[in-house]
């Protein structure tokens, strides 16, 4: 494609920083943690521009929560993966927000109140708190642990 105009260079190069700034966020993705009936959460990137310096996403995490949510204590029998990710992802993303802090600096409460309002009854905060703590703690380990380069 050739202009001949400068300005026209202009207009369409301007409009292409526009296009990319806006569709960013869209890429990046934003925190979402009901994944829906089928279970599946496609979002990799957990708060956008909020990772912790691991480089820890949320394809990685969700991949260590799945193969090993039925070894953890408050795992239930009747209770599939489904209804635990979205208190993984919480977590996880709890951890990107606060990665200097300890899950019990956290302010229970909010986190609570930010739950059941995101969720709703699909799985109880006493329930999803165990599963959020879990991922945080992960999270938390894996940073501070030799630079991540434990088998975890």
């Amino acid at each position: 494609m050739s202009f001949e105009c400068p300005q026209m260079l202009r207009i369409c190069l301007t409009t292409a920083m526009v296009a990319m700034t806006l569709t960013a966020p869209l890429i990046a993705g934003a925190a979402t943690y009901n994944t829906g009936a089928a279970g599946t959460n496609n979002n990799d990137t957990g708060n956008a521009g909020a990772q912790p310096s691991t480089n820890r996403n949320w394809t990685t995490e969700n991949k260590y929560w799945r193969d090993n949510f039925v070894s953890r204590p408050y795992y239930k029998n009747n209770m599939d993966y489904s209804q635990y990710e979205p208190a993984y992802r919480y977590g996880t993303d709890l951890y990107a927000k606060y990665p200097n802090k300890r899950y019990d600096e956290l302010d229970q409460k909010t986190l609570r109140s930010d739950w059941e309002r995101m969720n709703g009854a699909d799985l109880s905060w006493d329930r999803a708190n165990l599963a959020a703590r879990d991922a945080y703690e992960h999270m938390y380990r894996y940073r501070t642990s030799d630079a991540g380069s434990s088998n975890r």
